[in-house]
């Protein structure tokens, strides 16, 4: 699947388009592409929208010819899982980012799912006809693969979890974002602090989130925290029928039964996973932030509006977003310069949901 999602010079873009139809960036790319799996509704207000706009879709032929100072046409390569990709808030974020900045560079984007080609071993059409002139990939890549990739045309990794570190690429600072998180709790007179995440069991563990256990432990080893095994919760989604409020449960569970040495605070690896900590909590007797505070990543707009209000690290995808169109701009222009690794620095948001302890 790939759609040309953006035109440059303050002509109609995908965010332009999604803000006057109301629906997520996720929503309008999918609706441009063609796809059928969009609620008609939607889709009509989407085309409305870019009929309004004065939007035009670019054929990949004339988008392969950029004028000279012009970005021109560059491709965003996603995994096979483009439909939940698409629709998660964070993702729009970094899709934000990076049509904004291409835009401002007199460049547009190509996008493109990859689950096929990832399945035959083989590079995406617009890269092996070199409609693009470089690449942004996020998503769950083998290494060989994006090699591949990255031997055809300028490529930067987006959230990479890659330990070979031979592409260029764009993420967050996980352990900065950590420190910020127990120094802040620390100053609130918190000291016996847990961590808590899924374990994936059918793929692979996000790397970030692993990276965010590391620099949690680091932490509490160096800044004179208590701890205890029970501490750290990692529970697994035993069957299809659980949702991520049930796992997370589990974990909840666990640290309720340590009783009198049970956590003042808790760490989620994510948003997602603090919400639904919110959401069981109640029911299993605990009250926050009273009896547990309770942190999150990502600082995703819904933290402003939880209940209480999540308090948050700031990872910025539209941050990342642009840095990335920034970091390929720079390989299409220097293509034999050092691999380049970028970290971007987080932003602790305070919000309710973390008080000073009162358990004893």
């Amino acid at each position: 699947m790939s759609a040309i999602l953006t035109k440059p010079n303050r002509k109609p873009r995908m965010f332009d388009i999604s803000q006057r139809a109301g629906v997520s960036i996720g929503t309008v790319s999918r609706v441009l592409s063609g796809k059928t799996d969009v609620d008609p509704a939607l889709a009509d207000r989407v085309k409305l929208a870019a009929r309004e706009l004065g939007y035009s879709r670019r054929s990949p032929q004339r988008a392969a010819a950029a004028k000279e100072g012009e970005l021109g046409p560059i491709a965003y390569l996603l995994d096979n899982a483009t439909s939940r990709n698409l629709s998660d808030i964070f993702q729009q974020h970094f899709l934000t980012g990076i049509e904004q900045r291409s835009s401002e560079l007199e460049g547009h984007i190509l996008f493109t799912s990859c689950g096929d080609d990832l399945e035959q071993d083989r590079l995406p059409s617009i890269v092996a006809d070199k409609l693009v002139r470089g690449a942004i990939i996020k998503g769950d890549f083998p290494d060989s693969w994006v090699n591949k990739v990255n031997d055809a045309i300028p490529t930067i990794r987006l959230m990479s979890d890659s330990l070979s570190r031979a592409t260029a690429s764009v993420s967050c600072d996980n352990f900065a974002a950590t420190y910020q998180i127990m120094h802040y709790l620390h100053g609130l007179g918190h000291r016996r602090v847990g961590f808590i995440y899924e374990k994936e069991t059918k793929r692979h563990t996000s790397f970030h989130h692993l990276e965010r256990e590391q620099a949690y432990l680091r932490c509490v080893a160096e800044m004179g925290f208590e701890f205890h095994p029970g501490y750290l919760q990692t529970p697994i989604r035993e069957n299809a029928g659980e949702d991520v409020p049930d796992v997370m449960a589990k974990g909840l569970k666990k640290l309720i039964a340590l009783k009198e040495l049970r956590p003042t605070a808790l760490v989620c690896a994510a948003d997602a996973y603090a919400f639904s900590i919110m959401q069981v909590a109640g029911p299993l007797g605990i009250s926050i932030p009273k009896d547990l505070s309770i942190v999150g990543y990502m600082n995703i707009d819904s933290c402003e509006y939880s209940n209480p209000p999540l308090t948050s690290v700031c990872l910025s995808g539209e941050e990342m977003g642009r840095v990335a169109v920034d970091l390929l701009v720079s390989r299409i222009q220097n293509p034999d310069s050092l691999v380049q690794h970028i970290t971007i620095a987080p932003r602790l948001i305070e919000r309710l949901s973390c008080v000073k302890p009162t358990l004893a």
